[in-house]
């Protein structure tokens, strides 16, 4: 039997939320940190994507393998554990270290999506906490 997650921001019955606000609730209880924490993610999230983006597009895959780590780690602090988002990021580095270009463009693409998602649910979760 597959695991039942509450709906919340990104995810459904089936799938984990890809924005976990109550873990990260429970890491920053007060408004405040949250909401710091929140705008770091946000901008971090789209710092790393684009120098993650732009390593990949001029053909420096170690630094874009550094850069994706970096990222994955930061989202998975944001998002429930078995998200498919981190399984992402795992198919775009398996691409990248087979050469297989067209692969790892699919699943940058796909990962792209996720990742926009994730910026529109931190946008939608500080609009909420705004004072």
């Amino acid at each position: 039997m597959p695991a039942r997650f509450p709906h919340r921001p990104g995810g459904s019955p089936a799938q984990p939320p890809l924005l976990d606000l109550p873990a990260l609730r429970v890491l920053c209880p007060e408004t405040p940190q949250l909401r710091q924490l929140l705008h770091l993610a946000l901008d971090h999230l789209q710092r790393d994507r684009h120098q993650a983006y732009q390593a990949l597009a001029t053909g420096d895959h170690a630094d874009a393998g550094q850069r994706l780590h970096r990222l994955k780690g930061a989202v998975s602090m944001l998002c429930a554990g078995q998200h498919p988002v981190l399984l992402a990021f795992e198919d775009v580095r398996m691409a990248q270290a087979a050469g297989d270009t067209s692969r790892m463009q699919r699943a940058a693409r796909r990962l792209e999506r996720d990742l926009d998602r994730l910026k529109q649910l931190l946008r939608e979760a500080l609009a909420e906490i705004e004072p």
